[in-house]
């Protein structure tokens, strides 16, 4: 401002101020705001300060950064999709600690949300080897794909699965691997997203419980898995689980450091001998947000066979109570059944396939004499295992 007389002389305030004007513009992809302005001018001293007030949603402004003197523009990062923001910039002189506001710039957000803190909440087997993947992310980010990632060892992940992000998402997904592998070997997981602005973001890995199981001497069957093991995540503890004759029981719980059980059963209990199992581990996973979410996660089924046992008698008598001569063969699902008998001289006198056909101590239906008869019994199982038996009887007669 300057002051003229009628002569056209000037007052001593003859120095030009220009004041400050803000603009501002968003930027989506970034989720930020960008002001610029030009620089106040026409002080004596130098700008000492130049700071970034805001207010929100019709909130009072407060200071809210420092700008560099030498700077004409600042980015305000991570603001809210529709909120509207009001944006104010003030220079302050050096010496005098004058303040010259600008004008007030207020706008209505909208920037694209993206997926971030998106975790992998569960990995889970099924009865039949799926794998099933629960993760939760952001319903409201603008997604393009998403895609399921596996891996054998929790390094070079590949995708095995590419699909499309159609609105609206909900914030817990699903998806089931059926061909996973997860009944050969422990399998791990990610899940990679793909927004509008080609940001990608990665969850937290999850692998699934790995369960082998063993037929041993001493009636036992005896279960190793390995330890549940979902990034950011901790296992509380294991319950067994056997299936036998189609139904399900828990066999027991054991502790979080425990990843091996032995399970006994009766000799006399085909079923017991064949039975499959699972373990299930309870969890807390820890969301993105702090909050701790329980659940169960599945291992595989594995199933085990114990060994057909063949139990002979070592004496019969044909005319008597022990009338013939048959095997008793427990535990085994027999899938092919072979007995030979020999004399002394070894000729074969007797062949069977049947385990429900005995000898009676003859050759093509005459009665042989008294005497030591040696024997070979094969039995071959479903699962592929072979038991053999050889020995000699006592015909009496």
């Amino acid at each position: 401002m300057n002051a003229l007389d009628a002569c056209d002389n000037t007052s001593i305030f003859d120095v030009q101020h220009t004041s400050i004007f803000v603009e501002a513009e968003v930027v989506p992809c970034r989720q930020s705001v960008v002001l610029t302005w030009n620089t106040y001018q026409g002080w004596t001293n130098v700008i000492a300060e130049q700071q970034i007030w805001l207010g929100i949603n019709g909130g009072t402004l407060a200071q809210v950064a420092n700008a560099s003197v030498s700077n004409s523009s600042f980015e305000v990062e991570n603001v809210v999709d529709g909120a509207t923001y009001c944006f104010e910039v003030r220079a302050v002189e050096a010496v005098t600690g004058a303040v010259a506001k600008s004008n007030q710039m207020c706008l209505s957000v909208d920037v694209f949300q993206s997926a971030e803190g998106m975790f992998l909440k569960n990995v889970s087997v099924t009865g039949s080897g799926d794998v099933e993947l629960s993760w939760e992310w952001n319903p409201l980010a603008e997604l393009v794909e998403f895609q399921v990632l596996r891996s054998e060892q929790n390094a070079g992940y590949q995708p095995v699965a590419t699909q499309a992000a159609t609105p609206p998402l909900s914030a817990t997904n699903t998806y089931a691997d059926a061909a996973s592998g997860a009944t050969a070997g422990k399998v791990f997981y990610k899940i990679e997203t793909r927004d509008v602005c080609d940001s990608v973001l990665m969850t937290n890995y999850g692998s699934t419980i790995y369960l082998t199981a063993e037929a041993m001497p001493g009636n036992l069957n005896v279960l190793n898995w390995t330890a549940f093991d979902i990034e950011n995540a901790s296992v509380n503890a294991y319950t067994v689980h056997k299936i036998e004759g189609g139904s399900s029981s828990q066999l027991d719980m054991v502790g979080s450091g425990t990843t091996n059980y032995e399970d006994s059963y009766s000799p006399t209990s085909i079923e017991s001998a064949q039975a499959c199992y699972y373990v299930v581990a309870s969890s807390n996973v820890i969301a993105q947000n702090g909050q701790i979410i329980t659940q169960e996660s599945h291992s595989n089924t594995a199933c085990v066979e114990q060994a057909a046992r063949i139990y002979a008698p070592n004496a019969f008598v044909p005319e008597g109570f022990n009338q013939e001569f048959r095997p008793l063969i427990v535990l085994g699902d027999i899938a092919s059944y072979e007995m030979r008998i020999f004399d002394r001289y070894g000729q074969e006198v007797f062949t069977t396939n049947d385990p429900e056909t005995g000898w009676l101590g003859q050759k093509n239906g005459k009665n042989l004499a008294q005497g030591i008869y040696a024997y070979i019994i094969k039995v071959s199982q479903a699962n592929g295992k072979t038991t053999e038996k050889r020995g000699t009887v006592l015909l009496i007669r």
